[in-house]
This record gives C-alpha cells, sequence and structure tokens, in this order.
C-alpha cells in the first residue's frame, strides 16, 4: 500500500476551509491518499488477525452456488434503493464486518433483507461475519419489521423529495465535504 498511495494519519488533515472551492481541491489532492485512523502496526496486526479469521471462517461455512459483490435493486412508488451484497446465496445474505459490531450492521441487513424480498418474494435468512473476531452472528428477519422499514424509507424519500433534511451533528461533521455550507 505504501508503493501505491501516500499514507496520511489523521491529524493530518484539514479541517478549516475559506470556500466550497478549496475543500473541494483538498479533498481532490487526496485522491492518491489513504487516510490512516491508526498507527501502521496496528494496521499489520488488524490485517493479519483478519485473514487468519477469514481463512478459519471460510474453511468452516461451507458455503456453495453464491455469489459475491452482487448488486441488488428495488423500486418503490417513487423510491429506488439498492444494495451490493458481500454474499447471496438462495435464500440467504451475508456481510462480511472487517471492525467491530455495531448496531448500524443490523439495520444494514435488515435493508438488504427488504431488496431481496422486494424482488425475490422470499424473506432470507442473514449472517454477519466479523473477521476481527471470527464470529458468525445470525440474523432472523420477519415481515413486520421488513414492513416497517419499508415504511420508514419512503418517508424518508418524500422528506428527500421535500428538501427537509433534518441536521444529524455529530464527530462526523469534522470531515464532512459540507461543511463549508452547512449551517450547524
Amino acid at each position: 500500500m505504501k508503493s501505491t498511495y501516500k499514507m496520511i494519519h489523521q491529524d493530518e488533515l484539514r479541517e478549516d476551509f475559506d470556500s466550497l472551492e478549496y475543500l473541494m481541491d483538498y479533498y481532490s489532492s487526496l485522491q492518491n491518499s489513504m487516510v490512516m485512523w491508526r498507527s501502521e502496526k496496528e494496521y499489520i496486526e488488524k490485517i493479519r488477525k483478519g485473514l487468519n479469521n477469514a481463512r478459519e471462517l471460510a474453511e468452516n461455512l461451507k458455503i456453495e452456488d453464491f455469489e459475491t459483490e452482487r448488486w441488488m435493486n428495488a423500486k418503490i412508488d417513487h423510491v429506488d434503493i439498492y444494495g451490493r451484497f458481500d454474499i447471496m446465496m438462495d435464500g440467504e445474505i451475508i456481510d462480511i464486518k472487517t471492525g467491530g459490531e455495531w448496531e448500524s450492521d443490523i439495520t444494514q441487513m435488515e435493508f438488504y433483507a427488504l431488496i431481496y424480498y422486494l424482488n425475490k418474494y422470499i424473506i432470507p435468512r442473514g449472517r454477519l461475519i466479523y473477521l476481527l473476531s471470527g464470529k458468525i452472528k445470525p440474523i432472523k428477519f420477519n415481515l413486520k419489521s421488513l414492513e416497517s422499514l419499508l415504511t420508514d424509507i419512503l418517508n424518508v424519500g418524500e422528506k428527500i423529495e421535500k428538501r427537509e433534511f433534518p441536521p444529524n451533528i455529530g464527530d462526523h461533521c469534522k470531515l464532512c465535504p459540507y461543511r463549508v455550507v452547512c449551517r450547524f
């Protein structure tokens, strides 16, 4: 990676910009860079651990007839939703995580399950695979939760069409490319 990318530690990223153009120029200049959020040693340890767990998991999962990196979409009313499935089989979706466990992982899987259901009219089984811990977490979906998610998606789609964007303020704002024009 060092030969391909310029390595930049997160602390070296600019945080203040005078204009949107300057911000865009700055982010464009990072095109051939990799932002490091940890030390190089920590990255190497994390990659080794993940690869070792991936090898073991691949041997134990014994999955057959699967597709990887499969894009799927569904159109509901005026809203298009898309997802890219890490692994998709008949009646099952698997998502591979390279970091820790987050509550949003379940939401992402529900989103994928909704897309799958809208295409195949089958509620899939799901599994989350965490490479760092070597953990496999089975996920069960039901029609009621998928219908609830669909309602939420349609409501958000309607708000987007009406240009109603409530602010989502947090630490992520520091790296947001729109912070120059954001009033928050």
